[in-house]
């Protein structure tokens, strides 16, 4: 496998080279495995861009105020963004020729391949694209006012997976600022109905949630309309709800534990929760995620039902002839409601109605 530089068994357990941004593209080369017992596509690699006084990322949490450290953004190798301390964030993702499936993808990582980073930023603009066999995500950071002079950086890291052979390159042509200001994504829902709650722009992943519905041993019933933004690329561009527990209801609130976060198009990951269990239907309407894309870019009806059953919350999300059933264990000893959140990427949701 050769000389390995960056291990990560959990996420940022190392990190590579930090690399300064400048308005002349840096390129980036490394050789990538991803650990033979994994089954996530999230276990490959990710760049992270920040700030801090010595240039290093904060390799504990702890370590970030005396060191300054800020991080603005997380672009994932598996066609995924986060959008940190940046004042805006966007993504877009493409998969090449030689990409099959996500499974055949991650089963090549697992044997080594070659992948690759360009990040380039001028003022408080950052452009990174990664490739990684097949798949290439590109995102735009804009940084917080203030940081527009102040230095920024580029650091590569991953979970469950090795990184080495980093090569490094730059470019002696610098890039103009129009050329990486992000685009303002087109919306197509103008006239929308309000149901029970407000309705929600889920613009980008984790920036908008409805406040918290509880879920008791009385049923509940949660219809919406969603339209995913016509930029939309994956499946996962649509809308999603998430199960956890807060004084004041609200996700990222007062005392907030998360269970588990279940996406429309079939997939579900626990997190502070004990087992989690799912099971796809398929309708007879249903006959391809692409199509199903399309359907959720046209407007689609969607529904999610829940019930508590003492310490296991039953889930049922249905959109467009795809449902999820998912039970979820939750700790006994939390006093404090379960709720359910409605949540997205690239979409917006409407007219949501409670019974």
């Amino acid at each position: 496998m050769g000389d390995v530089s960056v291990v990560c068994r959990r996420f940022g357990e190392e990190y590579s080279e930090s690399y300064r941004l400048k308005e002349y593209p840096l390129f980036l080369t490394y050789k990538n495995e991803t650990m033979e017992q994994v089954d996530k596509n999230w276990f490959t690699p990710s760049a992270i861009v920040f700030s801090s006084l010595d240039g290093k990322p904060a390799g504990q949490k702890e370590e970030a105020p005396a060191n300054r450290y800020t991080e603005y953004s997380v672009t994932r190798s598996d066609a995924y963004g986060i959008k940190q301390e940046a004042a805006e964030y966007q993504y877009e993702s493409q998969h090449l020729k030689e990409w099959e499936n996500w499974e055949n993808w991650l089963e090549k990582n697992k044997a080594t391949v070659e992948c690759s980073i360009m990040a380039v930023r001028v003022g408080r603009y950052v452009l990174v694209r990664m490739e990684n066999t097949g798949v290439v995500v590109v995102s735009t950071t804009t940084l917080p006012e203030e940081k527009k002079n102040s230095d920024i950086y580029l650091t590569v890291t991953g979970e469950n997976c090795s990184m080495w052979d980093f090569k490094d390159q730059l470019e002696y042509e610098a890039v103009e600022e129009a050329a990486i200001k992000p685009v303002q994504l087109t919306k197509y829902y103008t006239e929308t109905k309000t149901g029970d709650i407000p309705n929600l722009d889920c613009f980008g992943w984790w920036t908008t949630h409805s406040d918290g519905i509880e879920v008791t041993e009385k049923p509940v019933c949660i219809t919406f309309d969603t339209i995913s933004y016509q930029q939309a690329k994956e499946n996962w561009h649509t809308p999603l709800i998430v199960v956890f527990s807060a004084f004041d209801k609200l996700v990222n609130g007062v005392l907030y534990d998360e269970y588990a976060v279940i996406r429309s198009d079939a997939y579900a990951w626990n997190a502070g929760a004990g087992a989690l269990e799912t099971e796809t239907a398929f309708e007879s309407k249903w006959t391809s995620w692409d199509q199903w894309l399309q359907d959720n870019k046209n407007g689609v009806k969607a529904s999610v039902t829940a019930v508590r059953q003492e310490n296991t919350i039953l889930i049922t999300l249905e959109n467009d002839g795809v449902t999820i059933e998912t039970q979820v264990q939750i700790p006994m000893e939390k006093n404090l409601p379960v709720c359910l959140s409605l949540s997205g990427e690239l979409c917006y949701i409407s007219n949501i109605r409670i019974k």
